[in-house]
Order: C-alpha cells, then sequence, then structure tokens
C-alpha cells in the first residue's frame, strides 16, 4: 500500500450554493478568509473595496480576506453561484506548487470547476470530508481559476 503525508497551504472552510429566490443583493461583508466565488449561472455584480466586477456565468472570483465586498446589483432571478472559503496556513512557509490565481477568471471549461465544488459539497454534506482531502479539492479550484482560461477547450 501506498502512504502518502501530505501538509497543505490550504484551510479549507465552508461552502455552499447560492440560488436566487428573485429577490436580494449580496450583502456587505469583511471576512479574515479568501472566498472563491463561481457564477453557475446568471449574473452577479459586486466589488472588493475600490474594485468592481461585473460576473456571468463561467466566471470565478477570488475574493481576498480583511477587504470590504459587496453586491452592486440586485440578483436577478436566474442566478446561481457557488461559494467557499479559505484560509492560508503559514503563507510565508510555502514551497512546492506555485499557482498565479488571478482575481477573475473567466473559464473556457466552467464544467470541470463545477464538478470539484459539487465534489466539495456533496463531501462536506455527507461529512466524508476532512482538511486534507478538502485541501486538496480547493487547491484544485484554484488550479482551474489559474489555468482554465488558458486552456484549450
Amino acid at each position: 500500500m501506498l502512504s502518502l503525508t501530505f501538509q497543505s497551504p490550504i484551510e479549507p472552510a465552508n461552502a455552499g450554493l447560492f440560488k436566487c429566490a428573485g429577490f436580494g443583493r449580496h450583502p456587505t461583508r469583511t471576512l479574515s478568509s479568501h472566498e472563491i466565488i463561481f457564477v453557475s449561472q446568471g449574473k452577479l455584480g459586486m466589488f472588493e473595496e475600490d474594485r468592481e466586477f461585473n460576473l456571468e456565468t463561467g466566471d470565478a472570483l477570488l475574493l481576498y480576506p480583511n477587504r470590504k465586498h459587496d453586491g452592486t446589483l440586485d440578483y436577478p432571478e436566474d442566478l446561481s453561484f457557488y461559494w467557499l472559503h479559505f484560509s492560508l496556513a503559514n503563507p510565508a512557509n510555502q514551497e512546492g506548487l506555485e499557482l498565479s490565481v488571478p482575481q477573475v477568471t473567466h473559464l473556457e471549461n466552467p464544467n470541470r470547476l463545477r464538478v470539484l465544488f459539487r465534489r466539495y459539497l456533496d463531501d462536506q454534506e455527507t461529512g466524508f470530508i476532512d482538511p486534507a482531502r478538502a485541501s486538496l479539492l480547493v487547491l484544485l479550484m484554484l488550479d482551474e481559476m489559474a489555468n482554465g482560461a488558458a486552456r484549450p477547450s
């Protein structure tokens, strides 16, 4: 049997899928964690500090910790998006894999990120997820954001 020890730079937290009920707007927040937002369907208007984002189906946004973010548009009826919070463990001591993740990515194949979110949410719901497995899934999500726009369809 092959046994591996995995130490991840990611400390994953909770995740979810938001499906619009036809009203509302993203609330004003300042969080101590990173957040990935992936628009599965519709349009989402957001800002973080002084930068505005108009996200559409297939777009992924990385929000940074300790920065104020909020919605700029009311939710349209067809909006659905995935979200996930995570923190970096000892960011000064990172070695190995290096990812340069843009703050906004339009994914050429958004289904690849959708599958990872579904897996994360399913594992979270069933209690199958543990920190190492969750970290691997978040790293794969960040990799999709880093490389998903450049990968040929």
